[in-house]
């Protein structure tokens, strides 16, 4: 009797152990797998601001007499675009902040122009609406 309790016994725990394995490997694929989306996320958030870098240094100047570099603000309600003439690398912000007179909204988005402009060491003389 005594051997087949101790037998039986033996078995469960056999069982129990088994059990315990599939359950940490299923745990560590559910890892393995999580780990994979995130870095697929990561890849793809990458190539997508690499695409977006792209497609800045690809759009060429506008071909406008003086305008030697400019920059392109675009504000969304009224739906506008204006084009910057940059005649040479000073930081000149009064200039642009006076030109423009809008709403909060399209503020804050000339406003990131504004800072572009700034950050590049671009001087802002006029504006011209587009």
């Amino acid at each position: 009797m005594r051997e087949e309790e101790e037998e039986e016994e033996e078995e469960e725990e056999e069982e129990e152990e088994e059990e315990e394995e599939e359950e940490e490997e299923e745990e560590e694929e559910e890892e393995e797998e999580e780990e994979e989306e995130e870095e697929e996320e990561e890849e793809e958030e990458e190539e997508e601001e690499e695409e977006e870098e792209e497609e800045e240094e690809e759009e060429p100047p506008p071909s406008a007499g003086q305008v030697m570099e400019c920059e392109k603000v675009s504000i969304t309600p009224p739906a506008c675009t204006f084009l910057l003439r940059v005649p040479d690398r000073q930081i000149l912000e009064a200039e642009i902040l006076g030109t423009f007179s809008a709403g909060r909204r399209e503020a804050k988005e000339k406003e990131s122009g504004l800072q572009r402009c700034g950050r590049l060491g671009l001087r802002v003389e006029e504006y011209r609406k587009v």
